[in-house]
């Protein structure tokens, strides 16, 4: 597999670090990537770790653990691990199911969390802005909100809670 093989995984690496890339693939160890454009449809795998800083991203599905520093994500996001991001933004639906969502000085037009049988928990903290609806599919959410997060929208179907 080309993500298996260490020297494949470096060219890839060294090619996604200085290019412009249009593709989409999926990752099923650990990618550290950053500074650059990544034009791809980008599939974490639930044995995947992604760290990506200064990126721009195509769209991102994510099974595995991620973590955002400073991206911009400008299609869908689907959630179903673990997600973790600071000073990032995403201009299209935001999208997660189980799994961890932590949300730091962040920009997302809209947040919707499917329907589960476990109470969904989202933490919303430092300069965070949504600018439409937190919708709980379920109706049993939470969403631990920090004292400068602005939510435009209403939240629907969760509870709201507000932590100084």
């Amino acid at each position: 597999m080309l993500l298996k093989n260490p020297i494949n995984l470096l060219f890839l690496l060294f090619f996604f670090w200085f290019s412009n890339v249009e593709a989409s693939f999926k990752n099923y160890g650990t990618m550290n990537l950053r500074s650059g454009i990544l034009n791809a449809n980008v599939e974490n795998l639930e044995s995947g770790t992604m760290n990506l800083s200064n990126m721009k991203i195509l769209a991102l599905e994510n099974l595995g653990k991620i973590n955002l520093h400073n991206c911009k994500l400008f299609n869908a996001v689907t959630n179903l691990g673990s997600l973790i991001a600071k000073d990032s933004q995403f201009q299209s639906d935001f999208c997660a199911n189980d799994g961890i969502t932590r949300l730091s000085s962040c920009e997302l037009s809209s947040l919707f969390i499917n329907d589960l049988e476990t109470t969904p928990v989202i933490y919303l903290s430092e300069e965070t802005i949504i600018h439409n609806d937190v919708v709980f599919e379920s109706g049993n959410g939470e969403v631990h909100k920090g004292p400068s997060v602005i939510i435009e929208g209403e939240v629907i179907g969760g509870t709201l809670i507000s932590e100084e």
